[in-house]
């Protein structure tokens, strides 16, 4: 596998929320700030602080909530196949604050 990958990073105010869908081997860190991660069909949720890392195994879908100001970066190997690659410009466009 290569280990070129497409990078974005994010920078969050207080709880705004990043949907990540198709992202299944991608690896989200958190850069700065604290990160509450949740993915569709599972009981468990992750809570992410500065320096820590969550690896997508699956293709449900993940939704990323700032629970501070925080930073993040999103890494998705660039060997994906092009139909399994998520989309930055996509995700980016997702990025909106929580009512």
């Amino acid at each position: 596998m290569s280990t070129q990958s497409q990078i974005a990073t994010f920078e969050f105010s207080n709880r705004q929320i990043l949907r990540l869908t198709q992202a299944q081997g991608s690896t989200v860190v958190c850069l700065a700030g604290s990160l509450w991660l949740t993915r569709d069909h599972c009981l468990k949720d992750h809570v992410l602080e500065a320096g820590d890392e969550y690896r997508i195994d699956s293709t449900e879908t993940v939704i990323v909530q700032a629970l501070s100001g925080a930073r993040l970066r999103v890494l998705t190997p660039l060997a994906q196949p092009s139909s399994r690659r998520w989309s930055l410009a996509k995700a980016a466009a997702s990025v909106r604050l929580a009512v």
